[in-house]
Order: C-alpha cells, then sequence, then structure tokens
C-alpha cells in the first residue's frame, strides 16, 4: 500500500483517501409515518459520538450535531428519509414539532445498532 501511494501523483492519492473514506460510509433508510388524522411537523437531528469512536455520547450538543431540519407529513403519509452512518457511531434524535409540540421528548435512534430501517412515528 505505502508503494502504490508514492506511484500516485498528488491528485491519485487525494482521490485514493476519498474512496477509502467512501467505502466506511453506509446510508440507511429512516422511515417516517404519520398515524395521525391531521398533519404533523417532526424535528430530526443526526449526531456523530464525541471521538468518532462509536461510544453514545452523554448528551448531544451542537457541537456534535451533524445536520438537522423539519419534515412534515400529511395524515397518513409515509416518507422514507436517507442518512449516512460510519464506522465513528451516529445517532437520529427526532420530536414532533406541531401541530402540538412535545417539548423534552426527543427520541433517539442508534445508526449502528438498531434496524437499518426505522419508524418514527
Amino acid at each position: 500500500m505505502k508503494h502504490l501511494l508514492h506511484c500516485l501523483p498528488p491528485t491519485g492519492v487525494l482521490a485514493f483517501a476519498i474512496l477509502l473514506l467512501v467505502a466506511c460510509v453506509e446510508q440507511f433508510d429512516a422511515v417516517a409515518t404519520n398515524h395521525r388524522s391531521d398533519a404533523v411537523v417532526i424535528g430530526i437531528a443526526q449526531y456523530h459520538s464525541e471521538r468518532f469512536d462509536g461510544t453514545p455520547p452523554r448528551s448531544f450538543p451542537a457541537g456534535l450535531l451533524i445536520q438537522q431540519g423539519e419534515v412534515t407529513l400529511g395524515p397518513g403519509e409515509r416518507r422514507t428519509l436517507v442518512f449516512d452512518s460510519a464506522s465513528g457511531g451516529f445517532w437520529l434524535r427526532w420530536q414532533q414539532l406541531a401541530p402540538t409540540p412535545e417539548p423534552g421528548t426527543w427520541v433517539t435512534i442508534d445508526i449502528g445498532r438498531h434496524a437499518r430501517t426505522s419508524a418514527v412515528q
């Protein structure tokens, strides 16, 4: 491997490094399902472990946040959301924001340890 990297031009080494990184990343589906008769809005956020070693964080501060957003689901709607995972451990957290916010009731899904498809209801 060491000799191979010496033979590659600098752009080739960069491309090889990116290829190795992509090989470590998996995609998984989180299925969001609205079982209510009215529309709902959920907030969803993705976090990583403090040292990218798979150790679950004790809390989920902004410094560990990878991405966040809101998803609106109509009555009875089911939508598949795609997220990336890696060997460093990643978590999804979601909560209902509307029509009735549920403050402080975040649900946490461990991407690496739970099934590849998780229902968010």
